[in-house]
């Protein structure tokens, strides 16, 4: 018996497109109670440090890693009825749910206390808070496909191996390979003062057992514009305007249907000067350059990752100073500045962090001394040693960072 083929349908697909937006695309997370929040605003904004506070602890956490320790959450991570602005006033966006670091930090016992503005860094106190931290929040969590699958939450007991190396009095870094990434230091704009106290901290890693030698990846003189490039292309897309690009993520449906297709006219006045420049930036590539030159540049991310990658073969640590000049004079609204001279005081910044958001791998700051501000020598500010590891070996770098600063008091240097 010959059976006859189903004739193609136009109106069975219309029907099957229908059906596929009737289907609930909500997020699986676990359903969150809508959180009570103040606006920061006036001695309570702290200088423009808070976006807002909220107190939040869970009723029954599943552990206590970090049983009682504060966290405050950079305002770009959703925390479930409390507006996420990610630092602009461009959008009005309050999320659903709470990212996974939320939910974890309040399982292990941690106590939210709000969000800090997107326009100051986040950072722990010493490495014994960063272990904790991060043995409570690490781990794949079935959601951003850059995660290894087998590596989930709690598998690394990084608070508990830490402890363990500290133990360890004569020499606790024997053994260790940490290659001095010159081309780290070889930017125009680096400090003189910067680079000499990361190399007063790096001849201290030594006496600590360290073996200590040069490392060279030349693309990484490069990686600042490639970084620039790639970021504003897929920044403009998919952090301003929330479009979707094909990664099996979390989306927020609701963000890119009130966004548009491109910004208003009052989403981006609101912008800062570096959000408008980021916007304007991806317009202008993707006009003038086209899909071409962003291929491009992922490709070339991918040699620079394979760069780094070859340099971990001969050692175990790449360290290059963080920061590479100290930090600028905030600017009040009584001395205004026009956007390109904004953008011009902090334009090379981070030379040397930026790379490591393409690449993908560990980056610690580790505080190493004061050094002059750049436009008051009397002015004292902190500098820090970045510490890189291979992929996943996160903990590598907390021991090294834990070990120096055990044998070094960083606010005397």
């Amino acid at each position: 018996m010959c059976l006859e083929p189903i004739k193609n349908d136009p109106r069975l697909l219309r029907q099957r497109f229908q059906a596929v937006l009737q289907l609930n695309g909500e997020s699986e997370l676990r359903s969150i109670p809508t959180y009570q929040y103040t606006q920061a605003g006036g001695e309570a904004q702290d200088k423009g440090a808070w976006a807002c506070k909220a107190t939040v602890e869970s009723t029954k956490p599943t552990g206590d890693v970090i049983k009682g320790l504060k966290v405050v959450l950079k305002d770009n991570i959703a925390l479930a009825g409390v507006p996420c602005t990610n630092g602009t006033k461009a959008i009005d966006w309050i999320p659903k749910v709470d990212a996974t670091v939320v939910t974890r930090s309040l399982d292990a016992g941690g106590i939210v206390l709000g969000k800090a503005a997107c326009e100051n860094i986040a950072e722990v106190l010493r490495v014994e808070m960063a272990d904790l931290l991060l043995e409570a929040i690490a781990g794949t969590d079935g959601i951003d496909d850059r995660q290894p699958y087998n590596h989930p939450a709690g598998t690394i007991k990084y608070a508990d191996e830490v402890a363990k190396h500290m133990t360890i009095e004569d020499q606790p870094l024997r053994s260790i390979k940490i290659g001095v990434l010159e081309e780290g230091f070889q930017d125009p704009m680096t400090d003189p003062n910067v680079a000499k106290a990361s190399h007063s901290a790096i001849e201290s890693c030594k006496t600590l057992g360290a073996e200590v030698k040069s490392v060279h990846v030349p693309l990484h003189k490069d990686s600042g514009a490639l970084w620039m490039i790639i970021f504003s292309m897929s920044g403009t897309q998919q952090g301003l305007l929330s479009a979707p690009t094909g990664r099996r993520q979390l989306l927020f449906p609701e963000r890119p249907e009130q966004i548009g297709p491109q910004l208003s006219q009052q989403a981006f006045d609101a912008l800062g000067p570096g959000g408008q420049n980021i916007y304007l930036r991806g317009l202008f590539l993707k006009d003038r350059y086209g899909a071409r030159l962003h291929a491009h540049c992922t490709n070339l991310s991918r040699k620079l990752t394979d760069a780094y990658d070859a340099a971990f073969r001969d050692v175990d640590i790449l360290v290059m100073p963080t920061v590479i000049f100290p930090p600028v004079k905030l600017r009040t609204p009584e001395t205004p500045l026009t956007p390109l001279k904004m953008l011009s005081r902090t334009s090379g910044l981070t030379y040397n962090t930026a790379t490591f958001n393409l690449t993908g791998h560990p980056a610690l700051n580790l505080p190493v001394g004061f050094v002059p501000a750049q436009d008051d020598k009397l002015v004292k500010l902190p500098t820090g040693l970045q510490i890189v590891g291979r992929k996943f070996e996160d903990l590598l770098c907390l021991k090294v960072a834990a070990s120096w600063e055990k044998a070094n008091k960083w606010k005397e240097l």
